[in-house]
């Protein structure tokens, strides 16, 4: 029985190891174009493939780790499950490329376009994706833990239970994202645009909005504890039911700003403190 075990574990490693196409792998080797080929399953970690085409390419479970693809063209490439830890993927064309559970821990995609991609319940923490185009996207469940997204498009994207703890979305623009019961605790959303964004139960406990666009956001039933407004604009912005202990609001633009069943302790609003909910 054991012996009969081994016989197809190691029978299923064999198939997986020859998933990709040979004939395919060897044209990409020579001329670094491997467009609608298939690569699934190919280990080509720490390797410099600078402005590789695999536009519509199956690369699901490859190994990328360490590679560097600047300027590649992965449009519409199936990268599902893909190992891209501490990729480079700078000015890369990721455009309606799908790469859910893939693993891009400390990936470099400074400047990509990942316009209408899938990253649902991928592992983006501690990746830096400064400059980048990312409206439409979905990342639903996605890990952005300390990620950087300084001045990075996500207009309109998906964001729902994110994990985005410490990240910093400097000057990002979220206008009409869907940040839904997402964990962005402590993060940094300075100067960013949030106009029309839906953070409905999100946790922003310890969240910076100094100068922030928040015009028509929703906050309903948010986690805003100990969270920085400074300067924020909270034009006609839904705060229904927001837990608002020990925040600070004293210079925040406030006009038709809905705060029926907020809870206040120690917060300082416009026009003075509120301690309604202070034990």
């Amino acid at each position: 029985m054991l012996q009969k075990l081994l016989f197809i574990s190691t029978l299923m490693v064999l198939i997986n190891a020859q998933a990709f196409n040979q004939k395919d792998l060897d044209r990409f080797d020579e001329l670094g174009i491997c467009e609608n080929c298939n690569l699934s399953d190919a280990d080509l970690s720490n390797h410099d493939l600078i402005g590789a085409d695999l536009a519509h390419a199956n690369l699901a479970r490859i190994n990328f780790i360490n590679t560097r693809l600047i300027k590649a063209d992965l449009y519409g490439a199936r990268l599902s499950n893909a190992k891209l830890t501490n990729v480079v993927l700078r000015y890369a064309i990721l455009r309606y490329a799908r790469l859910n559970d893939a693993d891009l821990k400390e990936a470099d995609l400074r400047y990509a376009d990942l316009r209408d991609a899938g990253l649902r319940d991928a592992n983006l923490d501690d990746a830096d994706l400064s400059g980048a185009n990312l409206s439409n996207v979905n990342l639903n469940s996605s890990n952005l833990n300390n990620a950087i997204l300084r001045e990075t498009n996500l207009s309109n994207a998906f964001l729902r239970n994110i994990n985005s703890i410490g990240a910093s979305f400097f000057r990002a623009k979220l206008s009409g994202a869907d940040l839904s019961s997402a964990n962005i605790l402590g993060a940094d959303f300075s100067y960013a645009n949030l106009q029309d964004a839906d953070l409905y139960a999100a946790n922003l406990r310890g969240v910076n909005f100094n100068k922030a666009n928040l015009k028509r956001v929703n906050l309903t039933n948010a986690n805003l504890i100990n969270t920085n407004f400074s300067d924020a604009n909270l034009y006609d912005a839904n705060l229904y039911g927001a837990d608002l202990r020990y925040s600070d609001l004293r210079f925040a633009k406030f006009l038709n700003v809905n705060l029926e069943k907020a809870i206040y302790c120690h917060t300082k609003m416009p026009w003075g403190q509120r301690d309604d909910h202070c034990k």
